[in-house]
């Protein structure tokens, strides 16, 4: 089949392009143009060295997404060529899915490439590769056939090979581990991403937001105060991890973070723990953002499933995620985000195989992170009237109008905190039955807060008010550990590193800071430092992103119920969090010299962050 003249119809009529015909090329042309994608993605990360945050099943999975698309085009693509054979031909059928899938790959390096030169440069190819059908003629369907039992061999080939050999690396990692040290604890992290202590009835808010934590809490240790080491994921994580500050450790926004120090995960490996990742947040958590170190497992991405495959290539994500998409015929309308159940049921399927190891888990939940979409039928447990019930939306003014979005967006935020909380309820249920609770030490805490205008500001990452830093903090110390104790002085995220080691019986301790044992323990501590958070400005700072950030590097200072803040202009705010939890008063007016002045010489002695190297 090509381009010229075929067998007369009727009069002035050709024959159209047959569907299995369509449907061959089609099917050709995607699985093409998944291999060109897997090429483009490798030339950006080992080339250009930036990262793709694909999923490593594109080998297998990218080919496949384009082939359910690229059929779908070519049966609408039939009736037209029914209808107007003279119009869509072969070349028609060849160019339309050869734009389409060339502007795909360009978008790996959207980033770098400007929008109007991705559509030319697609353009241009797919319209070289329309008349290339029309001169090879009979030529181009044959080259289809013969190459495309090929190119299948060969995605199924790099699928099966990938994950052959990961489950191969795998079992001789576990193999390596030397002995563990007898009695050892498990360890389980868990981090809820985005959670603000503002927000959670387990810290006194009104709305019961988290009656499952405000139960469990019961029987651990809750500390009232806890302080993130900086208000967005990447640097908290790193802390999490490291026990060091963001000035500490080499990285940027959306850059890879180059650890000089060792790891929680590392350092537990090297005991004898099996060790495993289970991560909603693949954007800062997948091994090439370099925080997967140690890691025996990491399941970062989502896994295989019907509802993954569209998601790994631009293409799908495009359809999947236009309003009121196909993507909504699947639970929750998202397949870009995982979800709680995501997260925790391959953790108790991993933990539950046989195994005399201790284990060490990390479990990262993006529930309650933005866009806030809590599923039924927690989507309306908090809905509130809006604002200005009265008037139409056209009729509001913009104050009303921001008033009425971040309502509702807080509405949304909370009732997908409930959510998340019934099924950490379901995952500390799971751990009785298998009866681990009582081996395992667990920490839960957040790695930052955020903001619903205060201050005027929304979303996270620009600020260290207090929305932004207050996070839960709650540890579960194996059977025989204190329980119902609340803690109300401040502490930082940075002392859980040192603390699992001490409470794992690790000597030696290769992690900065105290530990949170001091308290359970009930030492004195007559002079508490205060404890640090920070963030960093930087030309990779994402676009849009608004607020005191945009001025300068920030530092903040917690102690006792005082937040001091010196801003980037080197303007300062001083906050009573106890009192005034909004900080709507800045007392530095009012303020003790003394304590202004101790406040100014510990930060003075914060270093400079390293800056990454270009």
């Amino acid at each position: 089949m090509n381009d010229r003249p075929g067998p007369v119809l009727t009069a002035g009529r050709r024959a159209s392009v047959p569907l299995p015909r369509i449907v061959l090329v089609a099917l050709w042309l995607a699985l093409l143009t998944g291999v060109v994608e897997l090429l483009a993605s490798g030339v950006k990360r080992v080339v250009l060295g930036l990262p793709t945050l694909m999923t490593p099943q594109i080998v297998w999975m990218a080919p496949l997404s384009y082939a359910l698309f690229f059929a779908a085009f070519g049966v609408v693509l039939w009736p037209l060529a029914r209808l107007a054979p003279r119009r869509v031909t072969l070349r028609t059928v060849v160019t339309v899915l050869a734009f389409i899938g060339a502007f795909s790959v360009l978008n790996v390096f959207r980033m770098q490439i400007y929008p109007w030169a991705m559509y030319l440069l697609a353009g241009g190819l797919a319209y070289q590769m329309g008349r290339g059908v029309t001169r090879a003629g009979e030529g181009f369907p044959r080259l289809v056939r013969r190459t495309t039992p090929w190119l299948v061999a060969g995605g199924v080939a790099l699928g099966a090979g990938y994950n052959g050999a990961r489950v191969l690396a795998e079992r001789r990692a576990l193999a390596a581990l030397p002995a563990p040290p007898a009695g050892a604890p498990n360890v389980l992290l868990l981090i809820l991403d985005t959670a603000r202590s503002a927000s959670m009835s387990l810290y006194g808010y009104e709305r019961s937001t988290t009656p499952e934590l405000d139960r469990l809490a019961r029987e651990g240790v809750v500390f009232d105060r806890a302080v993130a080491p900086a208000p967005w994921s990447q640097p908290s994580h790193a802390t999490l991890f490291t026990g060091r500050f963001a000035h500490e450790i080499t990285f940027d926004w959306g850059s890879r973070i180059a650890l000089q120090h060792p790891t929680l995960t590392e350092v537990l490996r090297g005991r004898g723990y099996r060790t495993a990742g289970f991560v909603a947040n693949a954007r800062y958590l997948s091994r090439e953002m370099g925080l997967a170190g140690g890691f025996i497992r990491l399941e970062a991405h989502p896994a295989f499933s019907v509802k993954a495959i569209p998601q790994v290539t631009w293409l799908g994500r495009f359809f999947f995620h236009m309003q009121g998409g196909i993507g909504r015929i699947w639970r929750h309308g998202d397949l870009e985000r995982k979800w709680a159940p995501d997260v925790i049921d391959p953790l108790l399927a991993w933990i539950s195989r046989p195994d005399r190891r201790p284990f060490f888990a990390m479990l990262n939940f993006m529930d309650v992170h933005g866009p806030y979409r809590p599923p039924e039928p927690f989507s309306l447990r908090f809905r509130r009237p809006p604002v200005a019930a009265d008037k139409r939306w056209a009729d509001m003014t913009p104050d009303e109008r921001n008033s009425q979005v971040r309502r509702r967006a807080l509405d949304n935020y909370e009732a997908s905190m409930a959510y998340l909380d019934q099924e950490l309820g379901r995952l500390f249920r799971e751990l009785d039955r298998l009866g681990l609770r009582g081996s395992t030490l667990i920490v839960l805490t957040s790695d930052h807060g955020e903001q619903f205008g205060e201050h005027g500001l929304v979303d996270h990452g620009t600020s260290l008010y207090w929305p932004v830093l207050h996070v839960p903090l709650v540890v579960w110390l194996p059977a025989g550990g204190p329980a119902g104790l609340r803690v109300e002085t401040p502490v930082s995220l940075r002392e859980i590193p040192a603390t699992v080691a001490e409470v794992v019986g690790l000597a030696g301790s290769p992690f900065p800071g105290r530990t949170l044992g001091r308290f359970w323990r009930q030492e004195p501590d007559p002079a508490p430092e205060p404890v640090l958070a920070e963030v960093h400005l930087s030309p990779a700072l994402p676009a849009g992103r608004t607020g005191p950030i945009r001025l300068g590097d920030l530092h903040a200072l917690v102690s006792g119920r005082l937040h001091y803040i010196r801003n980037g202009d080197g303007s300062e705010e001083l906050f009573d969090v106890v009192d005034d939890p909004r900080e709507e008063r800045n007392l530095m007016d009012a303020a003790d010299p003394e304590t202004l002045a101790t406040f100014r010489r510990a930060l003075d002695r914060v270093p400079k962050r390293p800056r990454p190297v270009p």
